[in-house]
């Protein structure tokens, strides 16, 4: 597992902290279930990007701080969050073409916008704006897609690391069924040509990741090339999975280029990618096959918003849990409309509702809805545990996710009286009713401060 901050003290000052902060404290348990913990009058010390201690407030503090903070209630620290899959390139269009099938939506929205990353200037333009996006709403860690374009995608792991974000950075590869003038001859030299040019200021911070766009674009010569590569390098890898209808369909259509395979997953698993990958969407997966992926180490990025409108389908996220599945938490911009984390907790939430008692054409009764109900059900808890530890257990990233002792501070500074017009904060609201209300209501304009390994970003 990859491990980014440090303990290391400073020679110069020994017994500074860099920040000591006093602040109720929200994160989850360790357990999927989302339990919330809360501890409140807390004091949480950082130094060199790494939390020292997290102890009461009114316990005997020796240590100075470079800077204090006194988080006032409502206000409150909670961990930053780990956006499991963003296309960073389609950003420029979120919002735009979810009327149409994925395989349309990809020829007239998701090509050309790729295609102009050729551009360097163009690349560093929607780069700067992506990163600061993401941060800006929370996202500390973020698996970006990025595009064919070696130049570019490095591009965007320089720009991840000039505004602090933590970052697994994949250049994307298809050498087949790929628009003219979008399409790679040789998709595996080409990614070591970006591994060579990968930029090495923080190469724990930000990493680079084998990135084979799905299935029915890459040929089986070429997923095998970048499966021994991802085994050489000890790298990390991530793909699309049982994406939707029509991408199943294809991968059919495709059986006698894979010796008569037509289920991507046994493919992926074939060209030796399977392993410790992070797999988005996985939608249509059976049980056979969650299985696997745990026997295998494999993930599920989780893109609630993006399966809504292309995958014809809702993850069945508690069954992949309870089969010891990591699974994570993603916006998939521009599949998703909204780079917000918060939003893709509030529609996994929304849409396991769906999947227990508005999908299942079986459950004609109220009685057997209900039955199954919290089989399905995806809670505030559970949602928040995606977005945080989850994601930090997708990625294989230790320490993040939680604050606590020996962790890196990737944080926020959460202000639920900012919005006062959208978000009411009554006298009378717990901490964890406050907590609730910002997960449901709460925007960018309730983060007060985002750190991302002990800095301010």
């Amino acid at each position: 597992s990859y491990s980014f901050c440090t303990l290391l003290e400073s020679p110069n000052k020994k017994n500074m902290l860099d920040i000591l902060i006093y602040s109720t404290v929200v994160h989850c348990k360790d357990d999927p279930i989302g339990e919330i913990e809360i501890l409140e009058n807390m004091a949480v010390g950082v130094k060199n990007g790494a939390i020292v201690f997290v102890t009461k407030e009114n316990e005997s503090h020796n240590e100075e701080a470079e800077e204090t903070i006194k988080i006032e209630k409502p206000g409150f620290l909670c961990p930053g969050m780990v956006d499991t899959h963003f296309h960073a390139p389609q950003d420029e269009y979120k919002g735009t073409g979810l009327d149409l099938p994925v395989m349309d939506w990809l020829q007239k929205y998701t090509f050309p916008a790729e295609m102009r990353i050729s551009d360097i200037e163009t690349a560093r333009k929607e780069y700067s704006r992506v990163v600061s996006t993401t941060l800006r709403n929370g996202t500390t860690t973020c698996v970006y897609f990025a595009s064919i374009h070696t130049e570019g995608s490095v591009i965007l792991a320089e720009e991840c690391l000039k505004q602090g974000q933590r970052a697994f950075v994949g250049k994307v590869s298809m050498d087949r069924n790929s628009p003219d003038g979008y399409v790679e001859a040789d998709s595996v030299n080409e990614f070591k040509r970006f591994l060579e040019k990968f930029p090495t200021g923080n190469p724990e911070l930000v990493q680079p990741i084998v990135t084979p766009r799905f299935v029915p674009t890459c040929s089986q010569e070429s997923l095998k090339g970048l499966g021994e590569v991802k085994k050489e390098r000890k790298l990390r890898m991530t793909t699309h999975v049982a994406e939707s209808i029509d991408e199943v369909m294809f991968c059919q259509a495709l059986k006698a280029a894979h010796g008569g395979e037509e289920r991507d997953l046994a493919i992926l698993d074939d060209a030796g990618l399977l392993e410790g990958s992070i797999l988005a969407h996985a939608v249509h997966l059976s049980d056979e096959e969650l299985k696997t992926c745990r026997d295998r180490g494999a993930a599920i990025a989780h893109c609630p918003l993006s399966n809504c409108y292309f995958g014809h389908s809702v993850l069945r996220v508690k069954e992949a849990l309870s089969l010891g599945v990591a699974v994570g938490l993603a916006t998939d911009v521009a599949g998703g409309y909204d780079p917000s984390m918060l939003s893709a907790i509030r529609h996994a939430m929304t849409s396991s509702h769906l999947l227990s008692t508005g999908v299942d054409k079986y459950l004609t009764t109220p009685g057997a809805a209900l039955a199954v109900k919290d089989a399905h059900t995806v809670s505030f808890g559970t949602a928040f545990y995606l977005a945080t530890l989850g994601g930090a257990r997708c990625t294989q990233t230790a320490r993040i996710g939680a604050i606590r002792a020996g962790y890196c501070f990737d944080a926020l500074w959460v202000d639920p009286l900012a919005v006062p017009y959208r978000l009411h904060v009554a006298a009378s609201d717990s901490v964890l009713e406050v907590f609730q209300k910002w997960l449901h209501l709460g925007d960018d304009r309730c983060l007060k401060k985002v750190w991302v390994d002990g800095r301010a970003v």
